[in-house]
């Protein structure tokens, strides 16, 4: 619950940040859809796929027509999807551990 608050309060601040940046650039599409991809390319790197999601979003918003935005998304969305799943099979196998070490303190 905690990391979900946390993306929702990032992406607000990002959302705030981009608002900034697209209204204080004379030439918006191109400066500003050059920015969006670069930071979206570092996030991915370091593997916050959502933060970067959010960059190629602003990005595509801004030329439509461009693929390589869209391919990003689609991939930030797999691998979260991924890690989500992992998380899950990771928790699973703890409650089972953990309902064992109840049985065998019995």
């Amino acid at each position: 619950m905690r990391s979900l608050l946390l993306v929702t309060f990032l992406l607000g601040s990002c959302l705030v940040k981009a608002r900034g940046d697209s209204l204080s650039n004379s030439d918006p599409h191109e400066k500003n859809y050059n920015s969006y991809i670069s930071k979206g390319d570092s996030l991915f790197k370091l593997k916050n796929y959502l933060i970067a999601k959010f960059y190629y979003h602003v990005a595509l918003v801004l030329k439509q027509d461009e693929k390589y935005p869209s391919d990003k998304i689609k991939l930030c969305d797999k691998l979260v999807d991924e890690a989500e799943k992992e998380s899950k099979q990771i928790e699973d196998r703890g409650d089972i551990c953990w309902k064992k070490r109840i049985q065998f303190a019995r």
